[in-house]
């Protein structure tokens, strides 16, 4: 095996422990954004929180595309390395995939928090919606729906304290004192933004895949030519 093909192979085992702990952020991340998510179920007229789902999914795949890669690299398998490739790819092209689902969702997401807040503000009565409303107007410093207080107060609803900073004794929540912008803008600010960076960080792991697919290549070509295969 030449230095180059060696240098490969050191840098194949690296990858995937590299990779090992990119699948283990992946699970972590996922489940912090559902128990998150959690708090704003009721908010939302279609599942946004599939997209932790999504999350803990990939991570556990990779970590586990990643046991192939480190072990075929290691024991210079070529059926291990063929595997790896394989799963490299088919997990490439998912990524790529759910990149183009997300940017297509994106443009949509406004008007299912619209819709959400709205159906959340015409059944306030219900403690759930009340609680999820209370949970972002105070996390985000916002005021109902799309329309700020206007939201509650064309319901014929008290605008609750939530949507207000901190109240002096024996002062309520108005129109006046109350938060001005609507919280369906600063969710989805807010959304957008981190969408944003996970999208920056997909293309930075896509890019570490195709490094990882094309070192296993070189170190399996250089195995079965050399007939050192299991």
């Amino acid at each position: 095996m030449g230095i180059g093909v060696k240098i490969a192979q050191a840098l194949l085992v690296a990858f995937n422990l590299v990779f090992v702990l990119i699948g283990l952020a992946g699970i972590v991340v996922g489940a912090i954004i559902r128990l998150k998510y959690d708090d704003y179920e009721e908010l939302s007229s279609h599942n946004v929180g599939g997209v932790s789902i999504l999350l803990i999914a990939l991570g556990g795949i990779i970590f586990i595309v990643s046991f192939f890669g480190c072990c075929g690299a290691i024991r210079k398998s070529v059926i291990m390395l063929t595997i790896f490739v394989v799963l490299l790819v088919i997990l490439l092209v998912i990524e790529i995939a759910a990149a183009i689902t997300a940017y297509v969702y994106k443009d949509k997401m406004k008007g299912y928090l619209e819709d959400g807040f709205n159906d959340a503000l015409d059944n306030y009565n219900n403690s759930d919606y009340r609680k999820a409303l209370d949970t972002v107007q105070k996390d985000f410093d916002c005021c109902g729906g799309t329309d700020g207080p206007a939201s509650y107060t064309s319901r014929n609803i008290t605008i609750p304290s939530s949507c207000c900073a901190k109240l002096k004794n024996g002062t309520s929540c108005n129109e006046h004192n109350a938060y001005k912008k609507g919280c369906v803008d600063k969710l989805f600010d807010y959304l957008e933004h981190h969408l944003a960076i996970v999208g920056g960080l997909a293309v930075g792991v896509a890019v570490i895949q195709v490094i990882g697919i094309i070192f296993a290549c070189v170190v399996r070509r250089d195995v079965k030519e050399g007939y050192n295969y299991v």
